[in-house]
């Protein structure tokens, strides 16, 4: 195996997972792996996440690198609530609204072939889908111990248009070298659609619950006559949970692909770290953007979980819908489907830049109405 690895395998699923990878790409293709406390290599059948491969620039980009959550984005948008009026209850009696705000599956799903034909603006319309996400109600517990904020939080990408991108690369030989340059339109299109995807699906969550929050024009979306407005998107804090990003290795300029990690280079001082349904979002605030190359965006999933009881189970489906729902087990809301924020996890996120001084610099997003997708469900 090249040594190519920070890391070394602790067991045979690992060893597997690493010998795979490098099998997707000729020797010297592969520069470096550095791997983060959320990273998982348990099953050699799908790219580890938590972890940023490095390539150089005249390296060819295997398929399998552009992995389906590629494009997809956390969308944490604060609710405006001006008089504090907001409580849990608020919400209750809108799961059905919620459940048919936005499909799981969009008839005419966002995608880059025959949609957007210029790599700018849309050439046909489409309708914004959830895909392998979730959307809904979170809430925030102030410092005091009695105040709530609330926040549309919403995880989504485009998978057609991963798709579409992915495509492109197995008809020809694409290098990192031709999507860095940013004339990529297909790469460029693919990233941005996805974007605006999880606006969308946000400003429908938002407006199906019938609260207010900040938003925009969907500026390049399509319309077909002249006094048509543009659909409308969320705007808030965005955070890509995988990317590809310009970086250095030795003191050579590589391309970074970050998988389940956000880049330390994106100027965002506030670092989300989704660590499943169960244990909501931990909110970090960090030095300097991070003093690594990159910082976790989860707390990274676990491949197998023994089944939870069913008292847990129908305790934590409260608020929670989901399509095609035969009872009230899903493996996202599993108290173990993600790694815990525990001691050694908040140890790394402090040598990553985490200021743990004062309770101000971390807070904890817990859901209280909630759409997911159901992974059994096919397009």
């Amino acid at each position: 195996m090249e040594d190519v690895f920070d890391m070394k395998p602790s067991n045979d699923a690992e060893t597997a997972a690493m010998e795979s990878m490098l099998e997707n790409y000729p020797k010297g293709d592969i520069v470096n792996v550095k791997s983060f406390v959320n990273s998982r290599m348990d099953n050699p059948t799908v790219l580890p996440s938590g972890i940023v491969t490095m390539h150089p620039f005249s390296a060819v980009i295997h398929p399998d690198t552009i992995t389906p959550n590629m494009f997809d984005n956390m969308l944490i948008c604060p609710i405006i609530d001006p008089k504090n009026e907001l409580t849990d209850e608020t919400f209750k009696g809108f799961e059905n609204e919620l459940l048919n705000a936005i499909p799981q599956y969009s008839e005419n799903p966002p995608r880059v072939c025959g949609i957007c034909t210029n790599g700018t603006n849309d050439g046909a319309t489409w309708s914004a889908e959830l895909g392998n996400g979730f959307t809904g109600v979170f809430k925030a517990i102030g410092l005091d111990g009695r105040s709530t904020k609330y926040f549309i939080v919403t995880r989504a990408g485009a998978q057609l248009a991963q798709q579409d991108f992915k495509d492109t690369l197995n008809r020809s030989k694409t290098t990192f070298e031709q999507v860095m340059q940013g004339n990529n339109k297909m790469y460029n299109s693919a990233k941005q659609i996805a974007k605006r995807n999880t606006r969308r699906v946000a400003y429908s969550t938002a407006y199906a619950l019938n609260v207010q929050i900040d938003a925009e024009p969907d500026v390049p979306a399509f319309v077909s006559e002249l006094f048509i407005a543009e659909p409308r998107r969320a705007t808030g804090h965005m955070t890509a949970m995988s990317s590809l990003k310009q970086s250095s290795h030795d003191g050579d300029n590589v391309v970074a692909v970050f998988h389940d990690i956000v880049p330390s280079s994106i100027s965002q001082r506030m670092t989300m770290v989704y660590a499943g349904l169960y244990h909501g979002i931990e909110m970090f605030k960090m030095d300097n953007n991070g003093l690594d190359i990159g910082r976790p965006a989860s707390t990274g999933r676990n491949l197998d979980n023994a089944l939870a009881s069913d008292s847990t189970m129908q305790q934590r489906c409260k608020g929670v819908v989901w399509e095609g729902r035969m009872d009230d087990h899903h493996p996202e809301l599993h108290p173990n489907a993600y790694g815990k924020i525990n001691g050694s996890f908040l140890k790394e996120m402090g040598q990553l830049g985490w200021r743990q001084e004062g309770v101000a610099n971390r807070q904890t997003l817990i859901p209280v109405l909630l759409k997911i997708s159901n992974f059994d469900l096919k397009r």
